[in-house]
Parts: C-alpha cells; sequence; structure tokens
C-alpha cells in the first residue's frame, strides 16, 4: 500500500513554523512508520512546511531513524480535510489496529502494493517505478542545456581514460552517455527505472549495448566491469550507499566506478541565493524536487558516500563552470563554454556538477 502521513501533529509533536528544531517523535510514530516500510509499503510523508525546510526536514527525519521513501512540500492549510481514504489519527497504539485491519481488506477496498520482479527475482516498489515514469515525461536529458552538459561529462571520462572490455551504465537515461561509452567498450550494459528513457536510448546506441528495465537496486548479472558510470543518479536514490555497495561488488579486479552529481555549492546556486532566487544554495530547491532530487553532495560529502561504501577515492574535481541559468547560456558560443569547462578544473568546488573515480579499497 501506498502511505501518505503528515509530519507536524502526527509523527512528530507540532511546533511553531520556524520552531521546527524543536519538534520529537510522537510515542510509537518511529516503530509503527518503519513497520509499515519494511514490509514492502511506501511511505510517503505530506506536509505543510513550505520549501524553506525542506533541507531541514529531511535531516530531521533521518536523524529520528524514519524510514521513508519521499516527502511532499506545500500541503495546502485547512481547518477540516475531508477525503474518502483518510483515518483520523488519534494516537500511534491506536491507528495501527486501523491500518492492520485496511491492509486486511480484500478486493478493491484498498491500493494494494505491487512489485516490479528484476531478473534475479530481486523486488522494487512499483511506487519508485511509477515516480520514475512521471519523471521521464517531464523531464529530458537530450533537451536543451542537459544535452550541453552530457558532452562535457563524455570530455571528462575520455580524459579519465574509461575505456576497456565490459562497461556497466547505471542511470542511463536517454543514451547520450551510453552512445559514447559503446565506442570505448566492447559491451556495455546500461540499467535504467524509465522504459521511456531507454526506448529512447536505443534509437541512439549500437548493439554491442544491453539495456535493463528496471530499479539499478534490483539490477543483478554475474558479469564484472571494468567501469561503472553514474552520471546523475545518487542525488535520485532513497539509499545510494546500498547501491554503491552493489556497484562494489560487480567491479572487476582494478576495475574503476566513475560518479557525477550536482554540486550544492556551485556558482549558479550560490548566485541565485545572492539573488533572492533560492532560499538555501546548499538545500533542495523546488527545481530540485521537481525533477526528483533527494539529497545534494560537494566534494567531501561525494567523497565520504564513496568511501562509507567501501571505495577508496582516486581523483574528484569540478566539471563544468556555469555562472547562469540553463536558459540564459543556451545561446553562448561553443568557445565561451570550453572555456568554462576548461576553469572548472581550476575552480572544481563552484562547478555545477562534480565527479570522484573510486576504486574497491582492498586493492
Amino acid at each position: 500500500m501506498r502511505f501518505l502521513i503528515d509530519i507536524d501533529g502526527t509523527i512528530l509533536t507540532q511546533q511553531k513554523p520556524g520552531e521546527y528544531d524543536k519538534c520529537e517523535p510522537l510515542p510509537g510514530a518511529l516503530e509503527s512508520i518503519n513497520k509499515l516500510f519494511d514490509e514492502g509499503h511506501q511511505i510517503v510523508f505530506y506536509t505543510s512546511r513550505n520549501f524553506k525546510f525542506v533541507q531541514q526536514t529531511h535531516q530531521q527525519l533521518r536523524a529520528f531513524g524514519f524510514k521513508y521513501h519521499h516527502v511532499e512540500f506545500g500541503k495546502p492549510h485547512a481547518d477540516l480535510i475531508v477525503d474518502d481514504r483518510a483515518i483520523r489519527f488519534t494516537s500511534w497504539p491506536e491507528l495501527d489496529g486501523a491500518i492492520n485491519a485496511m491492509i486486511a481488506l480484500p478486493g478493491e477496498a484498498v491500493s494494494k502494493v505491487e512489485y516490479d520482479e528484476g531478473p534475479s527475482g530481486a523486488v522494487g516498489l512499483t511506487g519508485e517505478m511509477a515516480r520514475l515514469a512521471r519523471l521521464s515525461e517531464s523531464h529530458s536529458y537530450l533537451a536543451d542545456f542537459n544535452e550541453v552538459l552530457s558532452r562535457y561529462r563524455m570530455r571528462k571520462l575520455d580524459e579519465l581514460g574509461c575505456a576497456g572490455e565490459t562497461a556497466l551504465e547505471l542511470g542511463c537515461g536517454e543514451g547520450l552517455l551510453t552512445r559514447r561509452l559503446a565506442t570505448l567498450f566492447r559491451k556495455v550494459d546500461a540499467v535504467d527505472g524509465s522504459i521511456a528513457y531507454i526506448e529512447r536510448a536505443k534509437a541512439l546506441v549500437p548493439d554491442n549495448v544491453s539495456f535493463h528495465h528496471g530499479l539499478v537496486e534490483d539490477f543483478e548479472t554475474s558479469t564484472s566491469f571494468d567501469w561503472i558510470i553514474a552520471g546523475g543518479l545518487l542525488e535520485h536514490l532513497a539509499d545510494p550507499k546500498s547501491v554503491l555497495k552493489k556497484a562494489k561488488n560487480l567491479l572487476a579486479l582494478n576495475g574503476r566506478i566513475v560518479v557525477f552529481v550536482p554540486n550544492a555549492v556551485s556558482l549558479n546556486r550560490r548566485l541565485g541565493e545572492a539573488m533572492g532566487l533560492i532560499e538555501d544554495y546548499r538545500g533542495l530547491t523546488e527545481s530540485d524536487l521537481k525533477i526528483g532530487h533527494r539529497r545534494m553532495y560537494d566534494l567531501p560529502a561525494l567523497r565520504s558516500e564513496l568511501e562509507a561504501s567501501g571505495f577508496t577515492t582516486v581523483e574528484a574535481g569540478g566539471m563544468f563552470l556555469k555562472p547562469l541559468s540553463n536558459a540564459q547560456m543556451m545561446t553562448w558560443d561553443a568557445e565561451i563554454l570550453d572555456g568554462l569547462y576548461a576553469l572548472g578544473n581550476a575552480l572544481a568546488e563552484l562547478c555545477t556538477e562534480i565527479y570522484a573515480v573510486a576504486r574497491v579499497e582492498s586493492e
């Protein structure tokens, strides 16, 4: 089942806006929520907190130990909510009985959880697949400045010496990077949770690429890979460490993983805050949430994520210095863009994307 659950006054104590740091979990909330999560239900928190509190809210929920899939912000305020699927909250011990009774109802009385089974029988929630399907309808990596940034990722891979017999691309999107990898490796496996993205990618690449539709969390194979590439993936995942640990076990001897993620402290985000366009350049913005971002990284955080997953960072840096918005830079000459790419090597901490290359710790 998919549960839509309020935060303040339902799982946390009620506090005034601006005093959310005083919130504490209500009795029984953590145990009940995590039990539902562990049983395979989809947990979505729905809150009237506005986008100013996005980062604080995620940090707070994780610090308390709540397991969940997503948070929806900006719930409208109301004196009374009328809904045909609502359960009035009293206390979690009382609510558990009502929830268990609803789960047990037969037929179409409730929306039952559905699963997608991966090639090895591994299971991923349909809710996550549906989320990726919705994102693929509204976001394209082939459009506008996204395509420009993809080309510079390709250049960075060339500079890193990314080539060999086998490669695995986690989160291939619409195949721009996949097409380049197909020229650098004898065989490429590409995984994505959006069938729409995969169908577009198939039109771009040669036949040495095998596509796998499913969650990267569910991907299984007996192949060992010389390189694993994750471009724009970690920021979307509910549990990046589990995916990185899986990737570690798929690397061949002396293999490498390269990861690209948006930079939380980039020049363009800093400028956005200085202009009053965003509240906190380190936090998730409304634009981030619309394209499915769940977290942001700076270089120390990216290194830490890799090292906590059993990798040793070989190289890390910045990829492309982006001073303005995508729309403002669309008409800029290629010479200017190349210059900004080159300048990014010296100003890594301000680049719009950061990258890291890592190997397995035991090498």
